[in-house]
């Protein structure tokens, strides 16, 4: 039996999932022009996802006002009160 004769069979590993509902934490904003939107990233040593995603969403929306920040704490309520909306990024 040569090499090309052999037959590998494998198991898809990712499975199927069971579909789920979704509920939103917030209503969706009627438009995204002249808002104000927080892009905070929770810790600091993933600068190689953030500086790209930062470039491509001024580029993709750029009549947002965005605020991207890199903190170990969260928002302020003073800072909610200013934004419309916020993108919170956590990662290990």
């Amino acid at each position: 039996m040569t090499a090309q004769d052999r037959i590998y069979k494998c198991l898809n590993p990712i499975g199927k999932q069971n579909p789920v509902d979704l509920y939103p934490l917030a209503p969706r904003l009627d438009k995204l022009s002249g808002k104000n939107i927080i892009f905070n990233m929770v810790v600091g040593a993933e600068r190689e996802i953030l500086i790209p995603l930062e470039k491509k969403l001024r580029h993709d929306y750029p009549d947002i006002n965005w605020n991207f920040r890199m903190a170990f704490k969260p928002v302020s309520d003073e800072e909610m009160g200013k934004t419309d909306a916020l993108i919170q990024g956590v990662a290990f």
